[in-house]
């Protein structure tokens, strides 16, 4: 799909291909899509990983001084959302915006995280995500996992251009998470605002999946290699 508008797409697709070619087997995870035709398959639980500090612990590192609902903005680039306009709003006072640095520079109203501050305290990434009574972010399967360990409320940003998305993490960040949607034309600072009102007003996720795949992968690749 990406390769009409960038030559070097068509470029990976083919050295993918030869690398699928040499494989000897396809762990597949929950989201990835169908093998490679004649290739064995094994599915595997979800890989990702788990929170090691208390939402207190984080809100204390990050010295929030009240109980009002901690929004994380989870983004590695531009959002895609009006991120000014959002922490002027009057709706900005009812939560606690956090967000990376690259955020936080440039915008009032938002709490700037310090990565490397908080893990050289033992906070992770994964901790904030935890902590979040909300995580706004784009689809990927990073942060899918990321929510899904942390069983956190989930807004995220359709993304049409993106086939993964459509095709395998947002059925899944919905069936699992009750993750909400933001529509492309409804990324204002008062859409977000909705979304979010929305997804604190749903219960925290209880899925049952199993989330022990990097066991699992590590002893079929004993296996293989013995």
């Amino acid at each position: 799909q990406y390769a009409g508008s960038d030559a070097r797409y068509a470029a990976a697709a083919r050295r993918t291909a030869e690398a699928y070619g040499d494989a000897r087997l396809y762990l597949r995870l929950p989201t990835a899509p169908a093998e490679p035709s004649g290739m064995p398959v094994e599915n595997i639980p979800w890989i990702g990983r788990s929170p090691s500090r208390t939402k207190a612990e984080v809100r204390q590192a990050l010295q929030l001084p009240d109980s009002r609902p901690m929004v994380l903005l989870s983004f590695g680039g531009h959002p895609g959302i009006p991120v000014g306009e959002l922490a002027d709003s009057p709706w900005a006072q009812r939560v606690h915006l956090v967000g990376g640095r690259q955020l936080a520079a440039t915008d009032r109203g938002i709490l700037a995280v310090d990565e490397d501050g908080l893990a050289a305290s033992g906070v992770e990434y994964i901790d904030l995500v935890a902590a979040a009574d909300v995580v706004v972010s784009k689809p990927g399967y990073g942060m899918l996992t990321d929510c899904l360990f942390a069983r956190s409320r989930l807004v995220y940003l359709a993304r049409p251009d993106f086939p993964e998305a459509s095709l395998l993490l947002e059925p899944t960040m919905q069936r699992l998470l009750g993750a909400v949607p933001i529509a492309p034309e409804q990324r204002s600072a008062e859409g977000v605002a909705n979304a979010v009102d929305d997804a604190l007003s749903r219960p925290k996720p209880h899925h049952a999946e199993r989330m022990d795949g990097v066991a699992v992968a590590v002893k079929r690749l004993r296996q293989l290699l013995e």
